[in-house]
């Protein structure tokens, strides 16, 4: 994509990506995250609490609508929309503006533009398989796994291999919490 390497094009691939964005919050006064998946979202959040506009760009109609389901993605969306987060769904990017080298924006296919100082991309994942692969484990896009350890009929499995129902909690970086939690 146009401008996706331009300084101000943040992405969230290692631990030492994450000490840029969080000073990058500190130094912008509004940004763009382009994905409302988990990393978009979180990013949103963070940014928010640090006293930064955000506008988040998503294609789908709601975040997280296909890992989700839509009762639970509206959540998600109304959570951030009221903590002033510009959610704009069904938006395609079609390029990050620049001046001068730096990001400037994001354009997008209906022509119309986003300003920001920064742009935080969450789109897409490729799984860092190197430790499973040297450890002689199938890969396949992740570490492949027996399907009968996710079982609940399994009964040969040791106890709390399962992971227990949960509600989203303040654990994050956001302290935004959507509900009680255990």
């Amino acid at each position: 994509m146009p401008g996706a390497d331009a300084d101000g094009v943040l992405y969230l691939r290692r631990a030492v990506d994450s000490d840029q964005i969080k000073a990058t919050f500190q130094s912008v006064s509004r940004i763009a995250v382009i994905g409302a998946g988990w990393i978009g979202l979180e990013c949103a959040a963070a940014a928010r609490a640090a006293g930064v506009e955000v506008t988040l760009l998503e294609t789908a109609e709601l975040p997280l609508l296909r890992v989700l389901g839509p009762e639970v993605a509206r959540v998600f969306a109304d959570l951030h929309r009221e903590h002033g987060v510009d959610l704009r769904f069904g938006v395609q990017v079609s390029e990050i503006t620049t001046a001068g080298g730096q990001a400037s924006g994001v354009r997008l296919a209906d022509g119309s533009h986003v300003a920001a100082d920064a742009i935080v991309v969450g789109v897409g994942i490729t799984p860092n398989t190197q430790l499973a692969e040297a450890a002689g484990l199938q890969v396949s896009n992740g570490v492949v796994v027996d399907a009968g350890l996710r079982s609940p009929t399994r009964t040969s499995s040791p106890p709390g291999m399962w992971p227990t129902p949960c509600t989203p909690s303040s654990a994050g970086t956001s302290g935004w919490s959507t509900g009680p939690t255990r």
